[in-house]
């Protein structure tokens, strides 16, 4: 799967990522606000500072649709929404592209939740641990490095 995800153009990767909160409820529909203090948060969760390259959507999109693949349902879901992408893919979708950081957030929000404490400060506590634990952190990577680049 990780090989089929990794071969999917831009426009097709940012289209099926785009699509899949469609496929599940929101488990955290609640909060869905993200601003410079979770950013810090996931900086520091990171240990490691964010990198100033810059990272493509597309590159986004594939590395958190990896980490989705993880689920056998969400799998599933990738597969058929990449088969039903209409050959305009390659097509310019202001939409799809404008929605990939709340897409990604989504993502994030299913796996991570953020904490203030009583003091203000905010921290990243995880709430659902993905079947492959290394493949959450390049997607926060990719996430804020993208924040930092668009």
């Amino acid at each position: 799967m990780d090989e089929q995800i990794s071969q999917l153009n831009d426009r097709t990767a940012i289209r099926v990522l785009s699509e899949m909160p469609e496929t599940w409820p929101s488990e955290n529909a609640g909060d869905s606000s993200f601003g410079p203090e979770q950013q810090q948060a996931l900086t520091q969760w990171l240990g490691a500072p964010v990198s100033s390259s810059p990272v493509s959507e597309g590159d986004l999109a594939r590395q958190t649709l990896t980490l989705l693949a993880t689920d056998p349902l969400r799998r599933e879901a990738i597969v058929t929404l990449a088969e039903d992408v209409p050959s305009t893919a390659n097509q310019f979708d202001a939409g799809a592209t404008i929605a990939i950081g709340a897409a990604v957030l989504l993502v994030l929000q299913t796996y991570i939740r953020f904490e203030r404490d009583k003091d203000g400060k905010w921290s990243v506590e995880i709430r659902k641990d993905p079947t492959d634990n290394e493949l959450l952190k390049p997607v926060v990577a990719k996430f804020l490095s993208f924040l930092s680049t668009s």
